[in-house]
């Protein structure tokens, strides 16, 4: 099961509990008990045979993981390192570039794939003719934090959000890392 229909099986209620403890909602900061939860495994192969129980808010409808998640210990084989430039890959680069374009993010400008995995859409960006740096905490070959010194024009997060457990930090800090009138582009799953 992947990450998107991790999310899309407990949005429709896949399976609903209650949990005694009460959890607040990093996002909007309800405190209640969660009223919906449910058991998904990860999008790992490696990991198939686990779960992780994920709990809806009741206020503003996120889904977060009930317990602390070791994402280093998941990442360590986390299949997107290991991915190549296929034609699959290339549709989605052309079409965010697409999305990019439609908001005025053209080359030379300067932008930071924050979370980039395998660095392939860095790739694709240079030989488009923009200044491109990848970064990922998780990856052996892209997670050296001094690229992170200088501002960047343009900031992308494409499914990286989602796995952080505040997400309003991490906002906070890709502000930080963009110049003023900078672009942040954050793509996620639609848990809908």
């Amino acid at each position: 099961m992947g990450i998107q229909d991790l999310a899309s099986r407990a949005a429709i209620g896949y399976a609903t509990g209650v949990s005694c403890e009460p959890m607040t909602c990093c996002l909007c900061g309800h405190h209640a008990a969660p009223s919906e939860t449910a058991e998904v495994r990860p999008n790992v192969r490696a990991f198939a045979s686990e779960t992780f129980t994920v709990w809806r808010c009741e206020q503003c409808g996120s889904i977060h993981a009930l317990e602390a998640v070791d994402l280093a210990h998941y990442y360590a084989q986390y299949p997107f390192f290991r991915q190549t430039m296929d034609f699959a890959v290339k549709l989605a680069h052309r079409n965010l570039l697409r999305r990019l374009k439609r908001c005025g993010i053209r080359p030379p400008m300067r932008v930071l794939d924050f979370g980039c995995g395998s660095g392939l859409l860095t790739q694709s960006l240079r030989a488009l003719g923009f200044d491109a740096t990848g970064y990922d905490p998780y990856s052996e070959t892209h997670n050296d934090p001094a690229v992170l010194d200088e501002p960047f024009d343009v900031l992308i997060a494409q499914d990286v959000i989602e796995h952080s457990e505040d997400p309003v930090a991490m906002l906070r800090e890709f502000d930080s890392l963009v110049k003023p009138g900078g672009h942040i582009v954050i793509g996620t799953p639609n848990a809908s």
